[in-house]
């Protein structure tokens, strides 16, 4: 494969996961509420589909304490820290 088809197929790649990318951060828009608003915003920050996990994982992981939504943003009850567990 020379480098211009290699570089070809790079760019669909990306192309599809930015598609991909945007089609999710939608959907999640779409929900009523904040919630959803929330989700597509961690979303359009952090998540990277060719980065390993789930968007919600890739959310649960961020380290951008700085960030407003950082203390509302989606993790799971265990990584909040549930008093129960």
């Amino acid at each position: 494969m020379d480098k211009k088809s290699s570089m070809s197929q790079a760019t669909k790649q990306y192309k599809k996961a930015e598609q991909k990318r945007l089609k999710l951060m939608n959907h999640q828009a779409s929900k009523p509420g904040l919630r959803g608003t929330i989700n597509a915003k961690c979303i359009e920050c952090i998540y990277d589909p060719f980065s390993e996990g789930t968007w919600r994982k890739q959310v649960q992981d961020c380290t951008s304490w700085s960030c407003p939504l950082f203390p509302i943003r989606p993790v799971t009850e265990k990584k909040r820290g549930n008093p129960d567990e």
